[in-house]
């Protein structure tokens, strides 16, 4: 596991951001979450789920990928 120290009130800024940004375009930025439910609704019944997260990425390119999903499109 790694321990990175960056100014985590700009990180948090810029996903608060993003979330704002998908929620303006109708998007969820928690479906993940809800993906169980969903199947549910339209009729599988049998479902596993768990949570997890992976990211191969360094958090530079993270950083990086939000700032660009943040910048207006052209």
């Amino acid at each position: 596991m790694h321990c990175y120290h960056y100014p985590i009130s700009g990180l948090i800024t810029a996903i608060a951001y993003l979330k704002w940004i998908l929620q303006q375009n109708s998007d969820n930025p928690y479906v993940g979450r809800e993906l169980s439910g969903l199947l549910r609704q339209a009729g599988f019944t049998n479902i596993k789920a768990s949570a997890s997260e992976q990211c191969n990425e360094s958090l530079s390119s993270v950083i990086l990928g939000i700032a660009l999903r943040l910048l207006p499109s052209e």
